[in-house]
This record gives structure tokens, sequence and C-alpha cells, in this order.
């Protein structure tokens, strides 16, 4: 039994690792988790990360935004609206004409790729939005999650991944 819940592991990991496939110029390319044992790894990834980046700032911030955490990197053309909420718990990466709309709310580590929209009244919480041409509509919330390229998420929609403790399981229901 063991085996059929390991292979069913591998295959399911397999196919969903395509929606994620990036070459490896990528910036996130490394955080990316190459077999399901990474999984438990990608946060810490994503942490080091941000706390290896030097600030550059080459994208606009509204000066009506409100900004009290860390902006680690603005790419070109990128843009943070008036009304959007970096908390002061984010560490935030900000890909190549990306925009952060009026009223999104991004907390921890997040790390949003180029050509990116994080829309009205999105929250983004540790996690990764690859893109290219990725976009977060309105009212959606996104927490311990990595989002590929080309991917549209309407209006509504709540994506999270439940983390454990090691050795803690999930109770369905």
């Amino acid at each position: 039994m063991h085996d059929n819940k390991s292979n069913l592991e591998l295959e399911l990991f397999e196919l969903i690792q395509g929606l994620w496939t990036v070459r490896s110029s990528h910036p996130f390319y490394k955080l990316l988790p190459q077999n399901p044992e990474s999984f438990r790894n990608t946060y810490c990834l994503i942490k080091d990360f941000v706390a290896s980046r030097s600030p550059s700032l080459e994208g606009f911030i509204d000066p009506e935004a409100i900004v009290r955490g860390n902006i680690i990197s603005m790419g070109k053309g990128s843009v943070i609206e008036a009304g959007a909420i970096i908390h002061e718990s984010c560490r935030l990466f900000l890909g190549d004409g990306s925009r952060i709309r009026s009223g999104a709310v991004l907390r921890d580590e997040v790390l949003i790729g180029q050509d990116c929209l994080i829309g009205v009244n999105c929250e983004v919480v540790r996690s990764i939005i690859l893109g290219p041409n990725t976009a977060l509509s309105h009212l959606v919330f996104i927490a311990d999650s990595i989002v590929g390229r080309d991917v549209n998420v309407a209006g509504n929609v709540i994506i999270a991944n439940t983390p454990t403790r090691h050795g803690a399981s999930i109770t369905h229901f």
C-alpha cells in the first residue's frame, strides 16, 4: 500500500510541476520544488532568497500606497498603485511590468514574476506568483502557494496550502 501512495504522490507532483517549469535563468528557478520532498524546504528557500537580495527599485510606487514592509526588488515598469498595502511583515520581490492594484494586501515573503497582476482587494501571503501573464483578478486570497505562468485566477477564490508540523496529519472530513 505504501508503494502505491508514493507512486501516486510522485505522479501528482510531476503533473503539477509542469505548471511551473521555467528556464534556469528565471530568478525563482532554484526556489521551485524539484521533487515531492523538496516542498518542505520551499519557504526556507524563499526566505533565504529574499534575505540575500540587494534592494533594487526601478518601478513606480504611488505616494498613496501604504508601504510598511520591505520592497526588496521592483523591476522596470512595475507599479504599486494608490491604496495597495505592503504589510509590515512583507518582503516583496516584484518583477518587470507587474502591477499591484488598489486594495491589494501583501504579507510575509511574496515573490511576483514579470508581467503579473495582483488585482483589486487581493491578498497574497508567503507565495510565488511566477508569471509571465499571470493575473489574480480581484477578491482573491492566495497563501503558501506557487502559481504558474499564464494563469488567470478570477474573483472570489481562495487558494491556500495547509502547512503542518513535521509528523502531523490533516484529518479529512
